[in-house]
């Protein structure tokens, strides 16, 4: 095999792509509304809320935390020896002094006996960098820092997600970089995360990013231009949706090198700590060159030393203030033999998608593998989504029909589902007839293969709780695609009124109509299509179905219903109704959610919502009295409209990098869509009482 790994790339996608686009559309394109929420949102996933700022690099956000929190010219702060030099520099920038201490041979993290022994008079702090990942030994120097005085602070460049006793990093120190690089866990394109102890540090990071500007032209002290963009906030938005499906992926693929290495020390994990992999770096202890040589010539396996100069040892250093004849000669032996020993190896959540795979026999480590059941039109559309996703090699097709071509797009069409099985896929996608959904799931589950079965779940609701519990018990991740859930409009409705926007939801009513779709053979209207507004309806509203009544009609010839008129009671009150059938000649797909602030409108065929909101009338007679309401302001949205299969697609792969489902519409929920389904079946097959026969 001639094709590359490198041992680290950044991973962008179209979502990344279209977050850029809308800024760019939008105008503002400097620090502005993405910037702020992006610091929001960071905050809230990372470091339980802390205070916030973002920059324009992760050396700027140590410097500029470093200069918040009062480091100046005659202070001394403790940092690794074996580091990025981005640590010491930054303490050197501000006219301080770094003092170098040794590290721990295990996790290469700051030794706390060694920084103990290099505190003076002049340490103003001790700053541990979390390296590679994997905390810095938090309790014992918080204990250090308090017993003599002296402040705390965290370099979290390579840490996003990492935690000691359940507490993540970056909720330590008076401050903590993140740094949001392009080959870091997750990245902005470029910039850096400042997450403050207090609301007064925050406020001294932002000044100082902005010119010493928190009002324009009112330049409070000599700052910097370190702003992060509109656009790099974009980026990072969308990258914190994504970024712990890949660290889950990190940690797998790292439990997989420790167990397949050998002759080399692999990463140990302490007590306590959660590692995130951000470099899965070994130490070798004869030969690295020669070990480095072989893996790229004869595996074509990229690797890294991070770093190969200890920082107390760089030239740079002689531009700093030294410590002091006696200190500058210190020993720092664990930092050097890192330096010649260490050497990080690909961890990252995948491959190129035109490079091979990292694993040994058996399947992908870094990429995963995705069969397609079905090839019908439905079928052909999930092929053209998996043959474009990125971290999924789209493998083999399974369809038995005769007529089916030998390949999709380059893809090979099977007859037999074992064969599809036969070739490695960690996952799949059925979108065959709903008659054979317990067979091909049943068959996939005990292979071990995760499945995305297209709804509804099965032809019956035993049959969806037999998938159910088969699916649970083997430990897989399977889900339902009920793809309405990913529509831009409802999932945009969805947010708005967990917001509040409409207050109590009084009534939830949709309407899906349109020509019959000739590829529906074995099941009615309301398992094929109401099945979504039943599934939408709950997950809109956030409550279950408790009651539900419906009428239906056969005007085909088939033995199904062609249409039905049902309500619904909600748990929390709300009431439904839906109106659904496949014998009107035009489409329609609109779902109306009455609140007691206003209406949102969700046109899902067009991914187009409009809230109208109550108008306000003063009256002069009793105002306790309930009038109604009023038309008042409407308000239509601009939403970004991602293609929802593809959204689909991509919250499955990550529910599979993840071993648990995430934002996807799961077993448990598809069956009781089932459920609810077949109680308006029965309830439509009920022969209505004439009025004079009551």
């Amino acid at each position: 095999m001639n094709d590359f790994i490198p041992p680290a790339k950044p991973i962008i996608g179209d979502d990344e792509r279209a977050a850029v686009d809308r800024v760019l559309r939008s105008g503002m394109v400097a620090q502005g509304p993405e910037v702020a929420a992006f610091e929001a949102e960071f905050a809230a996933h990372f470091v339980e809320g802390r205070p916030t700022v973002a920059v324009n690099s992760g050396t700027s956000g140590l410097h500029l935390g470093l200069l918040a929190v009062g480091v100046g010219a005659g202070d001394e702060v403790i940092v690794p020896s074996f580091t990025f030099a981005a640590t010491g520099n930054s303490v050197a920038l501000t006219g301080g002094t770094p003092v170098f201490a040794d590290i721990e041979p295990e996790t290469f993290t700051l030794d706390p006996a060694s920084v103990e022994a290099a505190i003076t008079p002049k340490t103003k702090g001790i700053m541990p960098v979390h390296l590679y990942g994997h905390p810095a030994r938090m309790r014992e120097l918080a204990a250090i820092a308090e017993k003599h005085g002296v402040a705390l602070y965290e370099d979290a460049a390579q840490a996003h997600g990492a935690s000691l006793d359940s507490r993540p990093v970056g909720t330590f120190g008076e401050f903590t970089m993140f740094s949001l690089y392009p080959t870091k866990n997750m990245t902005s394109g470029e910039g850096g995360m400042v997450t403050c102890a207090d609301d007064a540090i925050a406020r001294n990071v932002r000044l100082l990013r902005n010119q010493g500007m928190e009002k324009q032209y009112e330049n409070e002290v000599v700052g910097f231009n370190a702003r992060m963009t509109d656009i790099h906030a974009a980026i990072g938005r969308v990258q914190l949706t994504k970024v712990d499906a890949w660290t889950a992926t990190r940690q797998r693929n790292a439990a997989y090198l420790d167990a397949h290495l050998a002759d080399v020390v692999v990463p140990p994990v302490a007590e306590g700590a959660v590692h995130v992999y951000h470099q899965y770096t070994i130490r070798v202890t004869e030969d690295r060159d020669g070990f480095v040589k072989a893996l790229r010539e004869e595996h074509q396996v990229g690797s890294g030393v991070y770093y190969p100069i200890p920082n107390h040892r760089l030239l740079a250093r002689a531009v700093c203030a030294g410590p002091g004849p006696s200190r500058d000669r210190a020993r720092r032996p664990r930092g050097r033999v890192a330096a010649r020993a260490s050497l990080a190896l690909g961890c990252r959540p995948r491959a190129d998608r035109d490079g091979r795979e990292h694993r040994g026999e058996g399947g992908s480590l870094m990429t995963l593998r995705a069969g397609l059941v079905g090839l019908g039109v439905m079928g052909r559309n999930h092929a053209r989504v998996l043959g474009g996703l990125d971290g999924v090699d789209f493998v083999g097709i399974f369809d038995p029909a005769p007529n089916v071509p030998d390949t999709v797009e380059g893809h090979p069409v099977v007859h037999e589902l074992d064969e599809l099985i036969a070739l490695g896929i960690d996952y799949a996608i059925v979108a065959a007839p709903t008659v054979f959904h317990l067979e091909i799931g049943t068959r996939l589950a005990e292979a071990g293969i995760h499945a995305l079965i297209e709804k509804p779940v099965a032809s019956t609701a035993e049959d969806s709780r037999a998938l159910r519990d088969l699916f649970a018990a083997k430990g897989l991740v399977g889900g339902v695609g009920h793809i309405e859930r990913y529509n831009p409009a409802l999932q945009a409705a969805r947010q708005r009124i967990a917001d509040g926007m409409l207050g109590e939801i009084y009534q939830i009513a949709t309407r899906r109509q349109g020509p019959f779709p000739g590829r529906i053979a074995d099941v009615g209207v309301i398992k094929d299509l109401a099945s979504h507004d039943i599934d939408l309806t709950a997950w809109v509203a956030q409550q279950e179905f408790v009651s539900v009544n419906a009428r239906t009609t056969h005007r085909s010839g088939r033995p199904h219903e062609d249409m039905v008129v049902a309500v619904g009671t909600l748990s929390g009150g709300t009431i439904t109704s839906h109106t659904v059938n496949w014998l009107t000649p035009f489409k329609e797909r609109v779902t109306v959610i009455t609140g007691e602030k206003g209406v949102l409108v969700a046109d899902t065929l067009a991914a187009d919502l409009t809230y109208f909101e109550n108008g306000r009338i003063q009256v002069s007679w009793d105002p306790g009295e309930f009038r109604g309401v009023a038309e008042g302001d409407s308000t239509r949205y601009a939403l970004d409209r991602k293609e929802p299969l593809r959204a689909e697609h991509e919250a499955f792969r990550d529910s599979v990098l993840a071993g648990e489902a995430r934002d996807i519409v799961t077993f448990e929920e598809g069956t009781r869509v089932v459920e609810i389904a077949e109680r308006m079946v029965a309830d439509g097959l009920v022969r209505r009482v004439g009025l004079d026969s009551v």
